[in-house]
């Protein structure tokens, strides 16, 4: 039974420093799994020595020293698998051993005030093993503790994830605190109740595990449905661009034939039908070109296609583009994404304002100074992030996502709302074959901005 516990008491302290050293470094190393699975083994091995040996060697007067420090650099040691700083390292080492000693202090006041006869029994080999577990189970809870609390900031995982987590330890301390000590040392006895407390450790590693799991499971489910509206998305957005190449295809393929049937006119001298011809294949031509010509597909077909759309819901729509279209410093994929999204929220935005004069500008422009920009105001009735969930990808990938896109490229983006709302982006072009100015890129975080 003693080697039971000892074998139980070593997963339980194994597992709770991979769970701690996850909570507060984080990225593990996972090509080195099956190393850092033997150190493991190889640590506990050590600790379990360094117990046997303070516990046949009572002369020394400094075993807590000995254990301490060796726990310290043990820890130190398993943190080499994730990725930290040496220093950031070092402090957390330190701190497993504070939270250790705090929880060690918590059970013992626990015990003292449920059951205090349970201090002064004879069998310290079964007082140590307890209290041990008791120990632990708290340092359990404590860990829990600061992985919600570095939580809180991140929204890593629900609120009721870590609750579901917590309930667990509470409900074992409290049960190893009240365990009656007459009882629980019987001869006839001990050995159920060394299993009962096996049981409640166990019970929480699984318990854990199993929680950790499901929630990977649901963030995974969540993260594929998002994928699933991204593609969605861009599938809309490629069908644009389609649309807008057919377009261009078709007007090539009707100015030829314009040209062929005027060339005939010419050639036999009709001079007053194709005058009539050409008033009539003006219009026709002028149906079908594209407003804006940058050069630019991207560009060209969204501004195209939204003017249109604005253009059917009675919104004044506005487009100033000064443009080089081999200085745009972001890939067609990722402009897509921002200008689908701004142009999209702005149509829902002006589209949902009563007001008659309702109108959206845009203006884009490559600069001198190496800069690319984008300008965007339109009417709304409420805060596009109020009216328009961040998460929500049914209006475009969201203002959150769009600041996402643009940290790839060192820009940045400011917006203010009311009755219009005003957007500013800004992209340094860093490419030396884009750039006009030889010098270094302007570093991202000089770069600001501002909206009146």
């Amino acid at each position: 039974m003693e080697y039971f516990l000892d074998i139980t008491s070593s997963i339980l302290d194994a597992f709770l420093l991979t769970i701690y050293l996850r909570t507060v470094l984080g990225a593990f190393r996972w090509k080195l799994k099956y190393l850092y699975l033997a150190s493991l083994v190889g640590v506990e091995l050590v600790l379990y020595a360094n117990q046997v040996f303070i516990a046949s060697t009572n002369t020394l007067g400094f075993e807590k020293e000995i254990t301490v420090t060796l726990s310290i650099l043990t820890t130190f040691l398993i943190s080499l698998f994730f990725e930290a700083k040496i220093y950031v390292r070092l402090f957390y080492a330190i701190l497993l051993q504070l939270l250790s000693a705090l929880g060690d202090s918590i059970f013992t006041w626990l015990v003292s005030h449920l059951q205090p006869e349970f201090l002064s029994i004879e069998d310290e080999q079964m007082l140590f093993a307890t209290m041990g577990f008791g120990s632990t189970t708290t340092l359990f809870f404590l860990i829990l503790l600061l992985n919600l609390i570095k939580n809180i900031g991140g929204h890593k995982y629900p609120i009721r994830f870590h609750v579901m987590l917590l309930i667990t330890p509470i409900i074992t301390l409290l049960a190893l605190a009240s365990i009656k000590a007459r009882a629980f040392f019987l001869t006839e006895n001990t050995q159920f109740y060394c299993i009962f407390v096996v049981i409640l450790v166990l019970i929480n590693m699984i318990n854990y595990i199993e929680i950790a799991w499901s929630s990977r499971y649901l963030k995974d489910r969540d993260r594929l449905h998002q994928m699933e509206q991204q593609i969605n998305y861009q599938k809309e957005k490629y069908d644009q661009l389609s649309h807008s190449y057919r377009q261009s295809r078709s007007f090539l393929h009707d100015i030829r034939k314009h040209f062929f049937t005027m060339q005939e006119y010419l050639h036999d001298g009709k001079t007053n039908e194709l005058s009539e011809y050409i008033e009539h294949a003006f219009g026709d031509l002028q149906h079908l070109y594209a407003r804006y010509n940058t050069g630019n597909l991207v560009i060209d077909s969204f501004i195209t296609n939204y003017a249109a759309i604005a253009e059917q819901r009675n919104i004044r729509f506005e487009a100033i583009l000064h443009i080089d279209k081999n200085r745009i410093p972001m890939e067609d994929y990722d402009l897509c994404v921002v200008l689908g999204n701004l142009l999209d929220n702005a149509i829902k935005a002006s589209t949902l304002t009563p007001s008659a004069d309702r109108f959206i500008k845009i203006s884009i422009e490559t600069t001198s100074d190496d800069l690319f920009l984008i300008r965007q105001e339109n009417t709304m009735e409420s805060s596009p992030v109020q009216s328009i969930p961040q998460n929500n990808l049914d209006h475009g990938f969201g203002l959150k996502n769009i600041e996402k896109t643009l940290e790839r490229y060192h820009g940045i983006m400011d917006y203010c709302s009311g009755e219009v709302f005003k957007l500013f982006i800004r992209v340094p072009i860093t490419d030396p074959k884009q750039r006009t100015i030889d010098i270094a890129p302007t570093p991202p975080q000089i770069l600001k901005s501002s909206i009146k």
